[in-house]
């Protein structure tokens, strides 16, 4: 596998998924054979952003994969992850189509319990998604290969315990950018369609519970609980239509006629030129899916800090990252463009 060409990043690495139901085997991670139909998604992001699904397993991870002081833990014996799992992912009642499953195994060595975490989807109209024990250790074998993360004798290691969890709005973001890759990406187009209606369809139906029903008997020493991913951070609908008309300004190069707004100060835009110039990026007019790629985060009196991916002629959504300020005062809404940023 390689990164996007001409990239000077290298923090870049890579993840998965196919849209036919399975996941992707490593050959495909690799580009080494066409034995698949599905498509290969590379990951562009820091090795430490690998898994999103930390954030869906936050409550897991906080306490419990730490270092055990003062109590030995049993090292397990070695366990045979199950030839597949049938799942279901489910918003409410409803099936979730395009969702991204986060599985999370329990490692303990040396007396450390560790989290191994896993992505696949996308799930089919129904919910539904097979997952392979195969796939699995392939996506394992990878990690440790080549991005160099310890994921080195998984069954060895594994407790035969583990989560599940329907991944949320970070998990869905991630997985529509990586669509905008370079070759060896194949359908990536219909890719992108299934994660922006994702993307939709969990931003319409926030508020309800996203749940996995496993399908599959398993084998009596294997326990996967199922967890729930956090809300998401969308933005406000009153403040849709605002940051939609910045972003076109700041894509247009309007900095003078923001300036003047007092949306911009000169400082910020010297900063903010130089950001795109080192970057090598053409910014142009996002689309509308642009805005469910926004997090909003409340700082309390009506205000939010916005950020939302660049979107450039190169990339689709960049990793220059767009920093607002909203506040919404007794003359109305203000909106102060912070800067930009390589996330």
């Amino acid at each position: 596998m390689q990164a996007r060409e001409g990239s000077e990043h290298p923090r870049r690495s890579r993840r998965l998924g196919r849209s036919d139901g399975t996941a992707q085997t490593l050959d495909d991670f690799l580009s080494l054979g066409e034995r698949h139909t599905g498509s290969l998604v590379a990951h562009v992001r820091h090795v430490a952003s690998l898994f999103t699904t930390a954030a869906v397993c936050a409550g897991i991870r906080g306490s419990f994969f730490a270092f055990t002081a003062g109590l030995k833990l049993v090292q397990p014996q070695a366990m045979r992850l199950p030839d597949s799992i049938g799942v279901r992912c489910l918003t409410g009642r409803e099936p979730f189509p395009g969702a991204w499953l986060s599985l999370t195994l329990e490692s303990i060595e040396n007396d450390t319990r560790t989290a191994l975490s896993f992505a696949f989807g996308p799930t089919r109209e129904d919910g539904r998604l097979l997952l392979h024990r195969n796939d699995v250790l392939a996506q394992g074998l990878y990690f440790e290969e080549v991005v160099g993360l310890d994921y080195g004798r998984l069954e060895e290691r594994w407790s035969g315990r583990g989560w599940l969890a329907v991944a949320g709005a970070a998990e869905l973001r991630h997985q529509f950018r990586l669509t905008f890759g370079k070759s060896p990406l194949r359908r990536a187009t219909a890719n992108r369609v299934a994660a922006a209606r994702a993307l939709r369809f969990l931003s319409e139906n926030e508020g309800e519970r996203l749940s996995v029903a496993v399908e599959t008997e398993l084998p009596e020493k294997v326990a996967l609980d199922v967890t729930s991913a956090p809300r998401g951070d969308w933005l406000p609908e009153n403040l849709q239509a605002p940051l939609r008309e910045l972003l076109g300004k700041l894509a247009r190069r309007e900095l003078p006629e923001l300036i003047e707004s007092g949306a911009l100060t000169t400082e910020t835009a010297k900063q903010i030129e130089q950001e795109v110039i080192d970057y090598s990026a053409t910014p142009v007019v996002p689309p509308d899916i642009a805005l469910l790629l926004a997090g909003a985060t409340p700082e309390g009196g009506g205000a939010w800090t916005i950020e939302v991916p660049l979107w450039t002629l190169e990339e689709g959504p960049s990793d220059l990252t767009v920093r607002v300020h909203a506040c919404e005062l007794e003359t109305g809404l203000e909106l102060e463009l912070r800067g930009v940023a390589l996330s």
